[in-house]
């Protein structure tokens, strides 16, 4: 289901937050994740929240956004947070995505489900 690029993205994002629940010290996991993938190391901005990992993942138009953000929900709950569950803010920039991502996300029978 998912492009090849895409499920490369989420295998990134995977191994970050698998660092990250092993070390503790997100910057350092940060500064690793972006050398290995950019072959330069990143500085980690903690936007006041030290020490929790948060990302963006960034695709071009029609790149499939929504998806990967179902798929990380649950990678981010496994790999980091150890649980099967957990509260979910979802941020959209217009009420347009809004009632279309909404709509899917109640549809227990849609794929981003």
């Amino acid at each position: 289901m998912l492009k090849k690029y895409q499920q490369t993205t989420l295998d990134k994002l995977s191994l970050f937050l698998q660092r990250c629940a092993a070390d503790k010290v997100v910057s350092k996991c940060y500064a690793e994740s972006t050398l290995e993938n950019f072959g330069k190391t990143g500085v980690y901005n903690e936007a006041g929240f030290k020490d929790i990992p948060y990302v963006c993942l960034r695709l071009p138009t029609g790149g499939g956004k929504t998806i990967l953000a179902s798929h990380s929900i649950s990678i981010a709950c496994k790999e980091y947070l150890s649980r099967d569950f957990s509260l979910v803010i979802w941020l959209v920039p217009s009420n347009a995505i809004l009632e279309q991502t909404y709509n899917c996300l109640i549809d227990s029978n849609h794929y981003y489900r």
